[in-house]
């Protein structure tokens, strides 16, 4: 993928982010209706998170030590 791309890419997603921010306080896009103000931070939220998981989305802290056996059964009679 191109360098430039991106760059530009990533500072897009870095101005939805700052928009949101303002339309939080209130300021920038906010249409003065709370409710709807908040409908459009939770949209655009989510799709940062899907378009750029790694900064805006949430961090997975998955841990995990397995000390014995594990058995797996499947069908049969419990």
């Amino acid at each position: 993928m191109n360098l430039h791309f991106a760059q530009a890419r990533d500072d897009g997603y870095d101005m939805i982010a700052s928009r949101l921010r303002e339309t939080a306080r209130g300021r920038g896009d906010s249409a003065g209706d709370v409710q709807r103000d908040k409908l459009i931070i939770e949209t655009d939220l989510k799709l940062l998170a899907k378009w750029s998981p790694k900064k805006y989305g949430d961090k997975l802290d998955i841990e995990a030590k397995v000390t014995g056996a594990i058995n797996v059964t499947i069908g049969g009679d419990v």
